[in-house]
This record gives C-alpha cells, structure tokens and sequence, in this order.
C-alpha cells in the first residue's frame, strides 16, 4: 500500500514539473539586417500566433540587433494601442522585469515641457503642439541611459533604437523593433557561452483614465504604459480593471493589458562550411 502512495506521489511530482516548465523560444538569425519600416514583408510567414491575445510575433537577430516585429487585428488591442500607448519591454535576465522599455506609440497629453534640444523631460505632445513644432513621432525610452527615462522627439536617437508601426485599412497593426543587443546583453558571444542565458520579451498598453466628469473610478491609477514602480512580475492579461460603462456593461478598452512571451534563447551566427 504504502508503495503505491509512493508511486502516485512520484507520478504527481513529475506532472506538475512539467506543467510549470515554461516554454522556450529559439531566435532566428538574420543573416543580412532588417528594415525596421513597420512593413512585415521582411518576416514573410514565419509569424508565431499568441491565441491568448490574438497576436502574431516573431524574434530574430544577428550579431548587433534583436529584431522584434507583432501584428495584431484584434478590436480591442487596436483601440487600447491607439488610445493608451504600447510599451516593448525586455529583461537580460529572461524574467519578467520591466528592465529595458520602449514606450511607442506614446500616450498623447496636453501639454510640454521642453528640455534641451529635442528632448521633452516628460509629458507628452497634443496633435496641435506637435503641428506647431514640426514634430512628427515621441518615444519614450526606459533603462538605456542613466537617467532611467527620456523622451524624445522622432525616431533618431543616440541609443540607435528602431521601432516603426504600421495601421493598415483592414484595420491592421504592425509594430516592428531593432534593438542593439549592446544596450541589452552586452557581447553576444559573451553571452551565448552560458547556454542558459535566455532574455524575455513582454508587451504592455497603458490604461485610459476615465473622464472626471465621471466621477473617477477606484483603482484607476496608472497612465500609460511602462509607469510602474519597480520591476513588474508579469503574467499572462496583466492587471485588468473592471471598467463598466454607462449601462453596466465592461468596457473592455480601458483594461491594462500585460504579458510575457516566451523566453527567448538567441542564435549565433552559423559559419559556412
């Protein structure tokens, strides 16, 4: 007796290890670099469908970039996007720490306080300061400097961070990203000598604040994405606020969206014989 209660207990142990064993995702390598111009035609089919999410996703890389590319036609995502921001978040560490973030497209805000040159301390553009100040595109970076976040007007920047989206008719949203693997993993050799080194990729809208008109709502306390203290623990669905709209029925847009994909094992380049 006392036998098969071992045998189940070994059986069970053995079950749950695998249940909890997280997936795995291998990078592709470039062997020549990508066009970050927010066009898929580069990735052609080799996009990875997330079902929980409804996204599609690829990542690759070559020797000086981590490529980045998702797409999603998904209502709700494409509204929390246009409304609330996209945050790309990268953890060296291949936990779900908001280590490295690329904040774009930003969350519009009234309002600007300039700082030197083209770089706006915090804050974000309204359409019409933009106008008036020829400014076409704001990111906000996330850990690259010392200064922990700067925002910066268009898409040129010191870092040498690429990102460029896409809204097709259908509607269609296509986000692609180069980031150098220096700012991130330092050597990539150096890196890949330890076959456990892995790095993980997480996704993040930011939350609409409802209209004070409205009363407010409890628990509606953080903007766009990326404003979270410290490193975040992740999770697939992130933090969803039961948002109701006028009528008693959930508005679905104004849920902050959070989660991790697969942890991520770079490639090295692969000599020819």
């Amino acid at each position: 007796m006392k036998k098969n209660h071992l045998l189940i207990t070994v059986f069970l142990l053995i079950i749950a290890g695998s249940c909890s064993k997280k997936p795995i995702l291998s990078s592709s390598y470039q062997s020549s670099p990508l066009s970050i111009d927010g066009n898929p035609a580069d990735w052609g089919d080799s996009l990875v469908f997330e079902k929980d999410s409804e996204i599609h996703y690829r990542i690759s890389n070559d020797e000086e970039y981590l490529y980045f590319i998702l797409s999603t036609g998904e209502p709700d995502m494409l509204r929390k996007i246009r409304m609330t921001g996209f945050t790309l978040w990268i953890d060296p560490d291949g936990k779900k720490k908001q280590r490295y973030g690329i904040n774009y497209p930003m969350k519009r805000m009234d309002g600007v306080r300039r700082g030197s040159e083209n770089r706006i301390p915090d804050g974000g553009l309204s359409p019409e300061i933009s106008r008036v100040l020829g400014v076409k595109e704001i990111i906000k970076l996330t850990g690259f400097e010392e200064k922990g976040e700067i925002v910066i007007t268009g898409l040129e920047n010191s870092e040498g961070i690429k990102v460029k989206t896409s809204f097709s008719d259908i509607p269609w949203f296509f986000y692609e990203a180069g980031i150098p693997l220096k700012l991130i993993v330092g050597s990539i050799e150096s890196f890949l000598q330890d076959s456990t080194n892995m790095i993980s990729v997480g996704i993040e809208t930011g939350i609409e604040q409802p209209p004070m008109n409205q009363g407010g709502l409890p628990g509606m306390t953080r903007g766009r994405g990326g404003e979270r203290p410290g490193g975040s623990k992740g999770g697939r669905g992130g933090m969803q606020q039961n948002v109701q709209r006028p009528g008693g029925r959930p508005d679905n847009v104004l849920q902050h969206v959070e989660f991790w994909l697969p942890k991520v094992r770079l490639s090295r380049r692969v000599e020819e014989l």
